[in-house]
């Protein structure tokens, strides 16, 4: 009988960049007991998983927002919205390692990613997470001839 990975040595596989979600978060929307089924406890599958989720999340954000600070937060101090988006795509990524995954992962991904196209449209706002700053010293041109040069 394989013996199951335990969170905690998990937990110490998860590198920094994914520090932003935590396997206790996973675990609000999936079993311990399903989460090893599915990656056959192997631990660093779920940490890749992790990171895919991550990246493909900040695509979609770091054209308007400073995604390195989103990235290092943790805990209560993360938005609700991208810790969310980022659970579900993971899960998503996490549960096509099967050859039928629960409809529901798809219907969650499908909605996490509508909502990350939303807000790269700027239909919708993320409230309290940092933008990114103009640059300064930017010379904006209209039309004609520049004889500053």
């Amino acid at each position: 009988m394989q013996r199951l990975v335990t969170l905690s040595e998990v937990e110490g596989l998860i590198t920094k960049n994914t520090m932003f979600i935590t396997l206790e978060d996973l675990n609000k929307s999936i079993y311990d007991e399903q989460l090893n089924a599915i990656v056959r406890n192997e631990p660093t599958i779920i940490d890749e998983r992790i990171n895919l989720a991550i990246t493909e999340v900040d695509t979609y954000l770091n054209q308007r927002y400073n995604t390195t600070e989103i990235w290092n937060k943790q805990g209560a101090d993360r938005h609700e919205l991208i810790k969310n988006a980022v659970i579900d795509i993971a899960l998503y990524h996490i549960h096509s390692l099967l050859t039928e995954s629960p409809i529901i992962r798809r219907e969650r991904y499908d909605n996490a990613i509508q909502l990350l196209k939303d807000i790269r449209k700027g239909d919708s706002n993320l409230t309290g997470v940092p933008l990114i700053e103009a640059e300064k010293n930017t010379d904006i041109l209209y039309g004609g001839i520049n004889t500053r040069y």
